[in-house]
């Protein structure tokens, strides 16, 4: 149990002095992700615009329809 808290907290320490230089640049998202984030929404925001609206209807209803299907399959 010891060790593991060792290992544990040396490997936090070693993530916190790893950071440290990116998280001082006073960007903290950039740092962090890159502004990945931010492409990724605005890349599936423009394609959402060109598409037809019924195909976009159908899609949703179908991703509901694979929710609750993998929901429901439980053991019994």
């Amino acid at each position: 149990m010891k060790c593991n808290l060792r290992l544990f907290a040396l490997a936090t320490c070693v993530l916190l002095l790893l950071t440290t230089p990116a998280l001082a640049s006073g960007v903290r998202e950039a740092a962090l992700f890159g502004g990945y984030t931010d492409d990724f929404i605005a890349y599936w925001r423009e394609k959402v615009k060109q598409q037809n609206s019924v195909v976009i209807a159908v899609l949703i209803v179908g991703a509901i329809a694979l929710l609750i299907i993998t929901r429901s399959k439980g053991p019994k």
